[in-house]
């Protein structure tokens, strides 16, 4: 009798089923009728074929805005962000000083 041809989905299924069974191969293998070497050739197979690439999503874009800096001088109270020139805030804080 020939040997009955599965498919990759169906030695998928077969292997996920042994995987759940507890037993070992070489039982699981009497138990179902399959030729242990064979079994453990589609368990290489597949193994080897399992991994499927998969492409990550690009990384979005990060959105910042500027961190806010206080500054006091007498009495006189500045904001500004971060991103403000120093050699501004340099001649700014120069000025109110007089």
């Amino acid at each position: 009798m020939a040997a009955e041809r599965r498919s990759k989905q169906e030695w998928r299924a077969i292997l996920d089923r042994f995987e759940s069974s507890g037993q070992t191969a070489q039982q699981f293998c009497v138990d179902n009728g399959f030729n242990p070497a064979y079994f453990s050739k589609q368990r290489v197979q597949l193994r080897q074929s399992a991994f499927v690439a998969v492409q990550a999503p690009a990384p979005k874009a990060l959105v910042t805005t500027p961190a806010a800096v206080t500054v006091e001088v007498g009495r006189y109270t500045v904001r500004c962000g971060t991103d403000a020139p120093a050699g501004w805030i340099a001649d700014l804080l120069t000025r109110l000083r007089r």
